[in-house]
């Protein structure tokens, strides 16, 4: 359970959907679930084909819900949702009641092969973005392998900027760590950074609630970025599963430094990374992103009690 007191307090959640709802589909997998969720987000969960990314959208919604619970102090099925701007494409928000009208809150959710993540607080001001990849979940090694590196990471000169495409090319740094490694675990190491940079760049482009189609996209360069070591896949200690966390990563947007955001890297077993961006408000945050695995029963279902 959570502290009663959750007042100016940020919270970093991960919640691990690989294990949970067996089954052949989300109504038959995940009943007590779905009951706890509006009937848009239970018909959004049940048109997914597979059950892997219908238990992602129902574990999103879950955790939209509890923040707003901790949050507003509203029972959990008058929790409301829209999105700021654009009501298709904008950045997911609560629905503020007329009680709380002068709070200010902000939170972001990724979710990626299993895994969902959710960044946010209260009364701070602050902005939110993050983004979880898992850099073994697509055959991008088999693809990259029957061209080279260099001509593969061109088809992301529309997204990267040049600097960053090419440290991401050169990979100096990763020099003296793959001395000894064969050519496809060096391979396998430079996909790594790729992937890195791009954890990066969707969780500062996600502050805002824009795409991959922002039209700055280019103009924003990343530097001092280094891949987390890895954490552990074991089931004795979820301790051991947090990997190194990379907090010095320099944000720069047209030249100059960027200085009002803090982008913070964190690896998760040996082949996740969370990414997450905190745009300063009107406080400084008192505490960097860390996240706690949440248990299903304990702090989901629990708080979800009318």
């Amino acid at each position: 359970m959570f502290d009663a007191d959750q007042s100016k307090r940020c919270h970093f959640w991960l919640l691990d959907t690989r294990n949970i709802w067996p089954g052949k589909n989300i109504v038959d997998a995940a009943p007590k679930a779905l009951e706890l969720l509006s009937e848009e987000e239970q018909e959004k969960a049940r048109k997914f084909h597979f059950l892997k990314d219908a238990k992602l959208s129902v574990a999103s919604a879950l955790l939209k819900r509890l923040f707003a619970v901790k949050e507003l102090e509203v029972p959990w099925h008058q929790a409301e949702f829209q999105r700021e701007g654009d009501p298709t494409h904008g950045k997911p928000c609560c629905v503020i009641p007329h009680q709380y009208r002068d709070r200010i809150l902000d939170f972001n959710i990724s979710h990626q092969a299993g895994l969902v993540c959710l960044a946010g607080c209260s009364n701070f001001g602050a902005k939110f973005g993050v983004d979880i990849v898992c850099t073994n979940e697509r055959n991008n090694l088999e693809m990259v392998e029957r061209e080279s590196f260099e001509s593969w990471i061109e088809m992301y000169t529309d997204i990267f900027s040049d600097e960053d495409i090419r440290e991401m090319k050169n990979g100096n740094d990763l020099l003296a760590e793959a001395r000894g490694l064969s050519p496809r675990q060096k391979l396998e190491t430079r996909l790594q950074k790729f992937f890195a940079y791009w954890c990066l760049k969707e969780a500062y482009i996600k502050l805002e609630g824009e795409a991959l189609l922002a039209p700055w996209l280019r103009e924003v360069t990343f530097r001092n970025v280094r891949c987390p070591k890895p954490g552990t896949n074991t089931k004795r200690s979820s301790s051991q599963a947090w990997g190194e966390v990379v907090d010095d990563i320099q944000v720069w947007f047209r030249g100059r430094r960027v200085t009002d955001v803090k982008m913070v890297l964190q690896a998760f077993e040996d082949n996740y990374m969370i990414g997450t961006a905190i745009k300063e408000g009107t406080e400084a945050i008192p505490e960097e992103p860390s996240y706690a695995l949440l248990k299903l029963d304990r702090d989901v279902y629990y708080n979800a009690r009318p």
